[in-house]
Formats: structure tokens, sequence, C-alpha cells
């Protein structure tokens, strides 16, 4: 677990690579969506077809990934203890998923906590501060 408490400064520090996974995701939306707009925008006719459909489809979910990176996510690696809402775990079908609910209304993952366990011993280093 790569997650360490500062008691004076009262911070969590995280040391993941989850900003360089948000960088590839956020690029590779966007030249999604740049594609999806080439692709619809570049039609001789008025009637849609099947691929026009698919770029639509891939567009649409471009746009909603890039919302969610940019409005809902966080990749802050210090956080500071009085900006925690709450520490979070919610099951995403076969898997549970770790996360930080901030106050701003963000969620940063964590993505090193892999089981309960290491969960428990977060939630009672940040209890303890």
């Amino acid at each position: 677990m790569n997650i360490k408490v500062n008691e004076i400064e009262k911070t969590i520090t995280i040391t993941d690579d989850l900003k360089s996974h948000y960088l590839m995701l956020t690029i590779i939306c966007v030249l999604n969506l740049f594609s999806a707009v080439i692709q619809l925008l570049d039609r001789s006719k008025t009637d849609i077809v099947g691929k026009d459909i698919i770029f639509i489809v891939i567009g649409s979910g471009s746009i909603i990934l890039l919302y969610i990176i940019f409005l809902k996510k966080t990749t802050l690696n210090n956080i500071p203890i009085d900006a925690i809402e709450r520490l979070s775990d919610k099951k995403m079908f076969w898997k549970k998923q770790y996360g930080i609910r901030l106050k701003n209304g963000r969620f940063r993952d964590l993505k090193e906590i892999k089981t309960q366990k290491e969960f428990d011993v977060l939630k009672k280093l940040v209890e303890r501060i």
C-alpha cells in the first residue's frame, strides 16, 4: 500500500500512476471524439446509415467519459484530511472499488488498495487524525 498519512501536515499522500492513466484515457477519448466528428461531417447523404450510428455512439461515449474524468474524478496526490468527506468502498460488478469522496463532490480512486484489510488500516489511520 503506497498511502502515507502525514499527521503533522494532516494530509494523505498517495503515490500511484493514476494521473498518467487518466492522461492517456483523455487523449484516447479526444481522438475518438475528433474521429467521430470528422466522420459525421464528411457525409454526402442525409439519411443515417449503420456506420453513422456507430460513430454517434463512439462520440457520445467519449463525451460522457470526458465529463466523468474532468468533473467527477480527481488525481490529487496530496489530499488534506479536512477535504475528505468519507472513505468509500463500493462493489462494481465482481470487484470492490475503494476510494475517497471529497467535499467538493469529486472522487479519488485508490487503485493500490486491493483488500478490505488494507482499507480498514487506512480508515483507522485517517480516523486517528
